[in-house]
């Protein structure tokens, strides 16, 4: 959801001169808020990511490799 619809463009590039540290970022980001909601007493937690979606559709696969300048299939492996 955060990098999908925008590209690398709306990453800052200074902070991640590469995308690794910034999924891991992200992935850090979710893993800890998802422990803060589970001892907040939260025990289901429902994400939507639609944007999967799209990649079955051919043009809309097109318009998302064009943005990314990256094979669609290596997009959703990264996700």
């Amino acid at each position: 959801m955060v990098h999908f619809r925008g590209s690398r463009e709306t990453i800052d590039s200074t902070a991640y001169p590469t995308m690794e540290p910034f999924f891991e970022d992200l992935a850090r980001v979710y893993q800890e808020e998802l422990d803060d909601l589970y001892k907040a007493g939260c025990r289901f937690v429902q994400l939507d990511d639609t944007n999967l979606a799209y990649l079955c559709d051919p043009k809309m696969r097109k318009e998302a490799e064009d943005r990314h300048g990256d094979d669609a299939s290596k997009l959703a492996k990264q996700y």
